[in-house]
């Protein structure tokens, strides 16, 4: 994947992650993953430089969260398998419960 210019990619990525964190917010966590993993795109982009650090996190943890989320609802609704393979991926992400 090549790299971007970090002077303009940096504001795109915080705005990925304003973007990410309101779709949390709103329950929509499908939507909020797929964002939170093109923000982990764009870090990688930039390079995974020391000062995009605090972005990185917020969106490791705001995936880890999302996914979580998911696997509730996806549990309340029966589907066990894909509610365990969230689960275990917010697991691997750092997620605490």
């Amino acid at each position: 994947m090549p790299r971007i210019s970090f002077i303009a990619a940096t504001p795109h990525l915080r705005d990925t992650l304003a973007s990410a964190d309101k779709a949390l917010k709103e329950s929509r966590y499908e939507e909020a993953i797929r964002i939170y993993e093109e923000a982990l795109r764009l870090v990688n982009q930039i390079g995974n430089r020391p000062e995009d650090r605090t972005e990185k996190n917020a969106a490791d943890a705001g995936l880890a969260e999302s996914q979580f989320r998911q696997a509730n609802f996806v549990l309340g609704h029966g589907d066990y398998d894909k509610a365990l393979d969230l689960a275990r991926k917010a697991a691997a992400r750092g997620h605490k419960d």
